[in-house]
């Protein structure tokens, strides 16, 4: 006789769906070090970790509420609750060579198997 699972047993995306590696970063500026001061024209990314995601497809109807924002081409990606890395802002994500900014971090630790989705959009320039 099979048991019912807990609730935080539960996880609506199984190890398997987690097989794309992300590039987690933050910007980083370079100061001058005879002034300290920012040099605003020289940043670049500087890498956090490299965490497995799985991705996740919008439905209709999201893209239907979508349409016409800023968020209209956003993608979306999950990965495994990480307290330290939703405490970064702004957090830059570079998959497969391509560098898109978190705009919504989505956290959900109320489970043991817990997921965060992370709602990202393309970046063209840093800075």
């Amino acid at each position: 006789m099979a048991s019912k699972k807990q609730q935080w047993q539960v996880s609506y995306y199984q190890p398997y769906q987690f097989n794309h590696v992300a590039i987690f970063e933050k910007l980083s500026s370079t100061t001058d070090p005879i002034t300290g001061v920012s040099l605003s024209g020289d940043k670049s990314y500087q890498e956090i970790c490299k965490i497995h995601y799985a991705i996740r497809n919008q439905t209709n109807a999201e893209r239907a509420q979508l349409a016409g924002t800023n968020l209209a081409f956003s993608r979306m990606i999950v990965i495994r609750h990480n307290k330290e890395l939703s405490k970064i802002a702004p957090l830059f994500v570079n998959l497969n060579g391509k560098h898109f900014r978190v705009v919504n971090y989505a956290v959900n630790d109320a489970t043991y198997n817990a997921t965060d989705v992370l709602t990202l959009n393309a970046v063209e320039k840093v800075g």
